[in-house]
């Protein structure tokens, strides 16, 4: 399947899974629903790898994916514990467009650790992007 196409499929989950959270949270603290969460993704993720023959992988990781692996999931931990909490005080729209930002981020330091190119089409995303948030913002 083509990256954009994939790209696709996770904008639409992703766009819905707020809904469901802010439904999912009515009386329960943001903590004990990540925690359901991540027990139902290390089921779900974990029969996928052993359906594909990925699990076998994991024994053979080298320290430092291990390293780099540990530090995405505490930024993991701590964004999706804001995220939940944001999504239980605030409204889903705001929140969720936010949240969006962080291409912004991901695109900054790409360029400073990958040496990604900076294109027309990168800053003009960017700035779209940062527009619509500072418009939210106000609203």
């Amino acid at each position: 399947m083509k990256p954009v196409y994939l790209s696709l499929v996770t904008m639409v989950l992703m766009g819905v899974t707020p809904l469901f959270d802010k439904m999912a949270m009515q009386g329960t603290r943001a903590l004990s629903l990540l925690v359901v969460r991540m027990g139902i993704l290390l089921v779900g993720y974990g029969l996928i790898a052993g359906m594909t023959g990925d699990l076998k992988e994991i024994s053979h990781l080298a320290p430092k994916t291990l390293f780099w692996i540990v530090l995405s999931s505490l930024c993991g931990i701590g964004s999706l514990y804001a995220y939940f909490a944001a999504i239980k005080m605030g409204e889903v729209s705001v929140v969720s467009t936010l949240i969006s930002a962080s291409p912004f981020i991901a695109t900054t330091l790409s360029i400073f650790f990958f040496r990604e190119t900076i294109t027309i089409t990168k800053v003009v995303g960017i700035l779209t992007t940062v527009t619509g948030i500072v418009l939210l913002a106000r609203s």
